[in-house]
């Protein structure tokens, strides 16, 4: 898989994670008043409209393919830009850290997601080199919340037409 259409989907996941995540409070309760009122309308419209446009189920699909599992080409790679992002390794042998770390690595059969999200994020988040434990938590935080979110997009067709359903019921 190219590099550009998994980071595209990855910044997807973002923002369809957004619409999702908005939408929940009016889906939670209805007891909405005042101007919160017509945001939970625009927020109901616009992942309605997510859902009826088949953005959605693209939107899955591309998520879907960024699940599966990273080659050992692109482990390699991306944990090479981690090592590299950091100036000033340790005194250690960092020869036998980068070998300890891709078997480590390797042995969780990461994602193509939670590769480059873990990586990305300890370059910018990390002022040292990171342990190979931080490593691995953050990889499987990742697929945590791949499959998480996934679910929840899933789930936002049902969520709509619970949600007219109260609507009409309400009235």
């Amino acid at each position: 898989m190219q590099t550009d259409s998994w980071k595209a989907a990855f910044w997807r996941l973002l923002k369809a994670s957004e619409v999702a995540t908005r939408m929940a409070a009016p889906f939670l309760s209805l007891k909405v008043g005042g101007n919160a009122r017509a945001e939970c309308r625009r927020q109901f419209s616009e992942a309605k409209d997510l859902v009826v446009s088949g953005r959605l189920a693209a939107i899955i699909h591309e998520l879907e393919n960024v699940r599966g599992r990273a080659s050992h080409r692109e482990i390699a790679g991306n944990l090479a830009l981690l090592v590299q992002a950091f100036p000033y390794p340790p005194k250690t042998n960092l020869t036998s850290y980068g070998q300890q770390l891709m078997e480590d690595v390797c042995f969780r059969e990461p994602s193509l997601f939670a590769l480059y999200a873990t990586c990305g994020e300890l370059r910018r988040k990390s002022r040292f080199l990171p342990a190979i434990g931080d490593v691995i938590s953050t990889i499987d935080e990742y697929e945590k919340v791949l499959a998480h979110r996934i679910q929840n997009l899933r789930r936002l067709p049902a969520a709509i037409a619970d949600f007219e359903t109260k609507q009409r019921d309400a009235v």
